[in-house]
């Protein structure tokens, strides 16, 4: 009875705002109610910041596109970018190109990385590794933890 008490039970209905972080339920959160296109629709909206975002479990061109990337993947006909380098093991000052993300990074968290600017073909300035990837977009400076700069893949810049 004490372990349930003190362990924080994690709902995997639960969604996480990617511009505001708030967690919520999107069964519990109706889509915007003014929306021509509500039924059936796979967007949600944010109850604290009001932000729009595809809830990934109901959309289904998501679902299609997962298991078709996956085939491809599991015949060999697309690489998995594991030859590509990573933002963590680049060096202090170097500067690099966005090549893309592990497929296994959350795409929640793909996309909040996307709205700084992380973008695929991006050209960034990577300043700072300890204690987090510090890198420079354009005018930004992005923190980023080590856990997160492992599924960046990145391209020398020639």
């Amino acid at each position: 009875m004490m372990e349930s008490i003190l362990k924080p039970v994690i709902d995997p209905a639960m969604i996480s705002c990617p511009m505001c972080g708030h967690s919520f339920d999107p069964g519990k959160h109706p889509t915007c109610e003014g929306c021509p296109i509500q039924k059936g629709c796979s967007l949600v909206c944010c109850p604290k910041c009001g932000f729009e975002m595809v809830d990934y479990k109901k959309s289904t061109l998501y679902q299609l596109v997962t298991r078709i990337k996956s085939r491809f993947l599991n015949r060999g006909l697309i690489k998995n970018n594991v030859n590509h380098l990573t933002l963590k093991e680049t060096t202090l000052g170097s500067q690099v190109t966005i090549a893309g993300f592990h497929p296994q990074m959350n795409p929640e968290r793909r996309v909040r990385l996307q709205a700084y600017g992380l973008n695929e073909g991006q050209l960034i300035r990577v300043i700072q590794h300890s204690p987090v990837t510090i890198v420079l977009i354009e005018h930004l400076e992005l923190a980023i933890e080590a856990e997160i700069a492992q599924y960046v893949f990145i391209r020398m810049k020639p």
